[in-house]
Order: C-alpha cells, then sequence, then structure tokens
C-alpha cells in the first residue's frame, strides 16, 4: 500500500517532534516517558530536527529543477537544453570621452586604453568608464577625444551628456575630461523573468515543429503505403 507522506512537507520542526513522541509510544509501553531530558524526547528532537532540515533541502532542490520556480544560476542550468546561448548578458553602454587642458599641450600626450573617469550617480556609487583605444592631444592642442565604454554592463551605463567629469586616472597634462553627447546602448543582464519566458517559448516551438513532422512522415508512409 503507498503512503502519502506530502503531509509532512509543510509540517514545522515542533510538529514533526510531536508527531514523532505519538508514534514511538504507540510502539512500545516503554517509550511512555516524553519529559524533558529523556531518552523519547532526545531522539525525537533529534530526529524532528534533522528530519525538517532534510524536508527543506528537499524543497530547494525541487524549486531549483523547475523552469517555474528556479532562480539564477540554477534557471541559467536549467535552460539550456531549450537555450544553448544560455541567458542574454547585458550590453555596455558606449560612447566617447573628451580630455583637455587649458593651454596647447607643449608635447604630444598620450591618453592610454583602458583609462579611467567616472560620474556620481544619483544613488551616490560611482559610475565608471574607460577608454577603448588610445588617443593623443597633439604638440599644440588642447582636446582629444577617446572611444570609451562603462566599465560594466547594464542600463546606468546611458548616461546624459557632460556627466562623466571625474578623472579617476589622472595623466600628466591633462586637466580635465566630459562627454560631449551620451552614452547609450548600455543593457541589463536577462532577467529570470525574461529567460523563463524565452525558454518556453522556444519549448512550445520545438515541440510544435516536432509534431509536424511527425504528422509529415505518417502522411507520406500512408502514400507509400497506398502506392505499393
Amino acid at each position: 500500500m503507498a503512503v502519502d507522506y506530502s503531509e509532512f512537507l509543510d509540517m514545522s520542526a515542533l510538529d514533526i517532534y510531536n508527531d514523532w513522541l505519538a508514534y514511538i509510544q504507540t510502539r512500545d509501553a516503554l517509550l511512555k516517558d516524553a519529559s524533558t531530558a529523556t531518552f523519547n524526547s532526545i531522539l525525537a528532537e533529534a530526529v524532528a530536527s534533522q528530519f525538517w532540515i532534510f524536508l527543506q533541502l528537499l524543497k530547494l532542490k525541487v524549486e531549483d529543477s523547475s523552469i517555474l520556480k528556479a532562480t539564477g544560476a540554477a534557471l541559467s542550468a536549467i535552460v539550456l537544453a531549450m537555450l544553448p546561448e544560455g541567458r542574454q548578458a547585458g550590453i555596455k553602454a558606449a560612447g566617447a570621452l573628451k580630455f583637455s587642458r587649458p593651454t596647447p599641450a607643449l608635447y604630444d600626450i598620450v591618453i592610454p586604453a583602458g583609462t579611467l573617469c567616472g560620474m556620481r550617480s544619483e544613488a551616490g556609487p560611482l559610475i565608471k568608464f574607460q577608454t577603448t583605444e588610445a588617443a593623443t592631444m597633439l604638440t599644440g592642442q588642447t582636446l582629444a577625444y577617446a572611444a570609451a565604454e562603462a566599465l560594466t554592463a547594464g542600463i546606468e551605463g546611458n548616461v546624459a551628456t557632460g556627466t562623466v567629469t571625474i578623472m579617476l586616472q589622472p595623466i600628466i597634462g591633462i586637466s580635465a575630461c566630459t562627454n560631449d553627447a551620451p552614452f547609450t546602448g548600455g543593457t541589463n543582464q536577462e532577467s529570470d523573468e525574461d529567460l523563463r519566458k524565452r525558454a518556453r517559448k522556444g519549448y512550445g516551438a520545438s515541440h510544435a515543429g516536432a509534431h509536424s513532422g511527425r504528422r509529415w512522415r505518417a502522411r507520406s508512409k500512408g502514400r507509400d503505403t497506398r502506392s505499393g
């Protein structure tokens, strides 16, 4: 006869403790004493705590195995069978940084690739940008431009004109930086909900295609049989 253990899933540790005490007291007349610090109560407490921990781990494993409930890395692992490319990574915002000085340069000044600049976000932390190519402020010039991108992917890198004004790596001969145009194109990493929807859509499409293929093969087989 099958035993239904589902009632245990929502039990608290105390519920399991009391249930175990009640059970062992019915199994042996010598196990009637359930007062504090007795063999029965100590055994029941040990069983209840370990079984409750097992139930929590079991629930977590079930959730991490379900596309409807899994989150984060667990969800990313589940969808690989349907979406080999996995979770869509975010994109870094891109733009250009202008470096300047108040007087004409007396010599060529190199601005290395990877030079960091930043801006203070409304929330407080710095949003950092780095040059993606080296640039040179030529002798006699006061300006130089370099292509740049946000240091990390995300929409927070999409910033307005004139906001990236903090030089995080001083360069001798350069006194200021800014962006003459907005940084754009930054996107966040695909959210759990969007990834879940895309995976379910892909799963439905693949099964619909497989079903159509089976019907086509069945019709072809029928025609071959009639032809024979």
